[in-house]
Parts: structure tokens; sequence; C-alpha cells
């Protein structure tokens, strides 16, 4: 968590936004798999490695996207079902993966961001890192709890000790988010309080869009597998 703190940078590098025509950036396919939890197929975009090889295993970071977005964007309380009985296994049959806590991690932004952190607190055992950026309001129970009652109680925000705590938990928000307001900023005061070890950064001169996403992503990916 120290060093994960050390590395933050509060802005996305220029450089990055600059294709390099000499550089394998990997390959985006697109797949689709029978959800049983929702009762239908359902698609997902998967960006193999640079140089995939079918021979070698590589980990694998399950991202979400938010609420009104798709897969061609980057959940919902029951996607913690579909995650497990259909989306990690039809990944792990399809594509070679490396298997563990230290091989997977989860990310997800806005409501994809609450429902990461959900995920990632309720199964430490699967996922060694987790994140959110921007996460939405639900996640615990709030001023309009006729809107949402919350997934889990206050002191509920934690890992359970039988189950271990993941490498990495990084969470963010956005001074200038006006869809989520100051969400991230409580469920990091919450972990606090609950005494969760997490990094936390609140980005200056974002939103709640991709200019949040890009910078979260840029910090996370230098964090994650090591």
């Amino acid at each position: 968590m120290k060093w994960a703190q050390s590395i933050l940078s509060e802005k996305f590098p220029e450089k990055m936004k600059k294709r390099d025509t000499n550089t394998d950036y990997g390959k985006w396919v697109t797949k689709s798999y029978y959800s049983r939890t929702a009762g239908r197929k359902t698609k997902m975009n998967v960006l193999l490695p640079a140089y995939y090889d079918k021979e070698k295993t590589y980990p694998v970071l399950y991202l979400l996207h938010g609420y009104y977005d798709d897969e061609n964007w980057l959940a919902y309380d029951n996607f913690i079902n579909d995650l497990e009985k259909d989306v990690m296994p039809f990944v792990e049959k399809t594509f070679s993966v490396s298997t563990g806590t230290e091989n997977t991690a989860i990310a997800g932004f806005s409501m994809g961001g609450r429902e990461a952190l959900y995920i990632g607190i309720q199964h430490p055992e699967q996922f060694g890192y987790v994140g959110a950026v921007c996460p939405a309001p639900g996640l615990v129970s709030g001023t309009d709890t006729s809107q949402h009652p919350g997934q889990l109680k206050d002191d509920e925000l934690k890992f359970d000790k039988n189950n271990g705590s993941p490498y990495l938990l990084y969470l963010a928000g956005a001074r200038e988010d006006g869809a989520v307001g100051d969400t991230p900023s409580q469920l990091h005061d919450l972990l606090n309080k609950n005494k969760v070890d997490h990094v936390w950064q609140l980005l200056d001169g974002t939103g709640h869009d991709e200019s949040s996403v890009e910078i979260y992503l840029y910090n996370y990916m230098q964090m994650i597998f090591k």
C-alpha cells in the first residue's frame, strides 16, 4: 500500500495519448457468453496482451462499466453472481489465464466501481487487487435510504479476516464530480474508520467521465500484478 501511494500520478501523461506505430498494444476481441443470472446472452470486450501466446498464461483484470454504459465504454447488485458463475469461468475456459489472487484484479467506474468494491470485499480470497474510481452511492446506506438501503452496513465495509485481504485496495474520487458527489470521500472515511488499509486519491480538474478513468487506470495498471 505504501509503495502504491508513492507512485500516484495526479495527471495523465500527454505522451500516453499518442499512439506509437512501432508498439504492439495488444488486440481487442468481443465475445458473447450466456448469463444465467440475467437469462440472456451478453457481450464482453477482452484486450489480449501484446504477443498473446496460448502456450503462456496471463493475469486478468476485470473492468466494470458504469450504469448507463456498456461493454464498449469500459453491473448492478446481482452482477456478483454473474461474475462468479459465468464471466470468470468463461474467461478461464476461453483464454490462457493465470489463476489465484495474485493474478486476479477487479476495478470499475461509477456503478461499476461500487460493484467492484462490493465484490472485492465479499471475495478477497478471489481478488488480490480491488479498485474503484468515482463509485456510485449505495454500497452502504446514505441519506436517501428509500432509493437504496445499502448493500452493506457501515461496519461491514471491511474484509473478513477469515478470508484474508487483497494486496491492494485503491479508491479514487473526483473533486468536481457532479454525479456521485462526495460518495468516494465518504467511503474513504468509512474505510479509515473500519481500519481498512487502502490507497486514496482525490483527483483535481476531472469529473464523472473518462478524464478521471484514464488517470485512475494509468495508476492502477502500474500497481497490480507486482
